[in-house]
């Protein structure tokens, strides 16, 4: 995206918004080679021109930042009597990771279909929780659509997977230094525990209302 347009975040003095900034942008391979990698034969460096102060802190991002704290917070305001709030597990770190169930509690249940979103596996696509965000506030709200999807699904939703390698600043792991995406297929509860307890959950859940979508949202610079 950087070579169809896209500019770098820049946070300064005086006020520290975050604004598009940036000339000479360029995102070309480089000579580290990939390993075990199919997609390329090697790396790319994003190189630009910025115009810095004397003496001021200067902060730079790839994405609009999105923290832990940032999602207590959004959850705090988003309180429903639609949206049921628990824990799905601690993380190496100790931290809680949030489920949160969305559902008409009016009608019968086990009628329902279910459907589970969950974002920021890889805690450095923090544009996956500003799309999180706007689907909580949507499924929330009283749109007609939402109602409707209220009144027929259940949703159960994973805001921030990867607890851990957000608040440590990790781009792809969690606080074992492993990518949760490669861990599906045996997730161990002592190395893994988000994705150990997602899959048991999804199970369970699935077992009480057929899943007819799972979208685990991601982003990055490479897809259009």
């Amino acid at each position: 995206m950087f070579n169809y347009g896209m500019k770098v975040l820049v946070s300064r003095a005086p006020d520290h918004e975050w604004r598009r900034d940036g000339t000479q942008i360029e995102y070309k391979p480089n000579n580290f080679r990939r390993e075990n990698c199919l997609r390329g034969s090697s790396h790319s460096t994003l190189t630009f021109s910025l115009s810095l102060p004397e003496n001021e802190w200067v902060y730079i991002a790839y994405c609009f930042p999105y923290t832990h704290k940032t999602l207590q917070s959004d959850l705090a305001d988003l309180r429903s009597p639609y949206m049921a709030h628990s824990t799905l597990c601690k993380t190496l770190g100790g931290k809680k990771v949030d489920l949160l169930t969305i559902t008409d509690v009016k009608g019968d249940p086990s009628s329902k279909k279910g459907v589970v979103l969950t974002a920021r596996t890889h805690p450095g696509e923090s544009n996956s929780s500003w799309v999180m965000k706007g689907v909580l506030e949507f499924l929330l709200s009283e749109e007609a659509e939402a109602v409707l999807l209220r009144r027929h699904f259940v949703f159960k939703i994973v805001p921030m997977i990867n607890v851990d390698g957000v608040i440590h600043g990790n781009y792809r792991t969690s606080l074992a230094g492993i990518d949760l995406n490669r861990t599906w297929k045996r997730p161990t509860p002592t190395l893994f525990p988000e994705t150990h307890a997602l899959k048991k959950m999804v199970g369970e859940f699935h077992a009480k209302h057929p899943i007819v979508l799972y979208t685990d949202l991601h982003g990055h610079s490479r897809s259009r």
